[in-house]
Parts: C-alpha cells; structure tokens; sequence
C-alpha cells in the first residue's frame, strides 16, 4: 500500500467497524495511531486487543465533550500528522420517527465534533508542517452526503438510513471544502471520503437486504471493510500531496449510474 513510516494518525471511532480496519491498515504501513472511542476500557474489545504494537494508543474519549480535546492534546504531545475523522452517532429511522435527539446526537459527533477537533488540533498539524512534514484532515463521509437513499429496499420505516445521517455528510463534505481553501495556504490538505454499502455483517445478517444492496453497485456486490481502509491510507500519505479539497468515493460505483 502506501509508506506512512512514523506518521502520527488520530482516528476517532477506532474501534468501530470501518475504523478497526482503518487502524489496522495504518499502523501496517508504518504509523503510529491514535484510536479514540467512547469504551471506558478497551481491554474488553478484540479488535483492540489484536492491535498487539507500541505504535497503537487507544483513547477513552466523549467527542461531545469539548475537554476531550484538551485530553487528546496531552496524550499527543507534539505534532498531529492526519485526523481522520470517522466517528457517528445516531439510530435508523424516518423524518415521521425520529426523534429530536437523535439529530442532534447525529450533528453533535459528525459535525460538531469535526469541528472542534479541527480547530482544536491545527495547531498539532501546523507543528507538522514546520518540520516539513506532511499534515491533512481526512473526513469519512458517504454516498448519502451526495444522493438519497433509496427507501424501497428497507423492509420498514424503522429499519431505514435516517434522514439525519445524509444531511451531516453532506455537510461534511462542504466543510472539508472549507478547511482545504482556509488551510492550503499553509500546506494543511483536507480530503473526504464517501463510502457506499460497507454493512458490519456481524450485525446485518438479513440476506435478502443484502443482495439487494449488491445489486444496487456495478460491481454487483458490497464493499468489505477491509477495502475502506486504501482510500484513508492513500490520503494520508505523501503519494496524495497534491490533492486537496477532494471526496474520494469508494462506493462499488453506486453512484456513477
């Protein structure tokens, strides 16, 4: 894959199902990570104990929380070379049945947190780049930020992709546009990435919806999380240096009919 020797990496929802294997791949290449999760203790999570490396951190920290960047500072100690931004809250629903507090869960972890964290760790980044190093934002949206759901292949409205979770990623990815034209003069980059299907089949195991979902892609299959974690290593590394402003979509072509 792509060389990322001794670059420092936050990556929030670590321990998730996309971020597991966005760690793993990162730290494979040569970072050291920092994993940032709301588990008081990751001793009880597998994922995190097979991350057996001296370049692995786990961080027990609640993103609506703003002293949690106060803590993430400290732990860091010096200089940030990419954020990447993959943490979500919120619940399946309807715009008729879901609740006010799930939208502003969804907004508080995907967009406000986003922002505090930008803001919070620039000046990590910036340390960085005075050692002329390499320094982005890398914000992991979805195909939803760009196009609606199709809400003909959920078996009921309780079971559908909220009306919340493509209304933060488009928002996401409008302000990952903001950042790379407020930081580029600086050598700061900051990209987003738009996953399409990607189901945690240890939770979905409904089959029939997930044929249906393969066959929404030109590739007529859905994505394994393993093949998530390319694009975030490509856009963390030197081989990206030139591209900012950029949502890459990893989405099986969902999107391109």
């Amino acid at each position: 894959m792509f060389d990322l020797t001794e670059k420092k990496i936050l990556v929030t929802g670590g321990l998730g199902h996309l971020g597991g294997e966005i760690c793993k791949a990162l730290i494979g290449q040569g970072a050291y990570v920092f994993a940032l999760g709301r588990s008081v203790s990751p001793s009880n999570n597998e994922l995190a104990r097979s991350f057996l490396s001296d370049r692995f951190r786990y961080l027990s920290c609640d993103l609506t929380d703003p002293s949690c960047v106060e803590t993430i500072r400290d732990t860091i100690d010096g200089s940030l070379n990419v954020v990447v931004n993959n943490a979500f809250s919120g619940d399946s629903g309807t715009i008729e049945t879901s609740s006010e507090q799930s939208f502003r869960d969804a907004y508080d972890v995907g967009m406000g947190a986003v922002h505090r964290l930008s803001k919070g760790l620039l000046p990590n980044l910036r340390l960085a780049r005075e050692k002329c190093e390499d320094a982005c934002f890398i914000n992991i949206a979805s195909m939803y930020g760009m196009v609606s759901p199709d809400l003909s292949i959920y078996e009921s409205k309780a079971d559908r992709n909220p009306p919340f979770y493509g209304a933060v990623k488009a928002a996401l990815i409008q302000y990952t546009r903001y950042a790379a034209a407020e930081f580029g003069s600086e050598g700061i980059r900051s990209n987003s990435i738009s996953y399409g299907p990607f189901p945690n089949l240890e939770k979905n195991k409904n089959t029939q919806f997930l044929n249906t979902l393969a066959a929404k892609t030109m590739l007529q299959r859905i994505g394994n999380a393993r093949e998530a974690a390319g694009a975030v290593a490509f856009l963390a590394s030197d081989d990206a240096s030139f591209i900012t402003g950029s949502n890459i979509v990893v989405d099986g072509g969902w999107t391109a009919w």
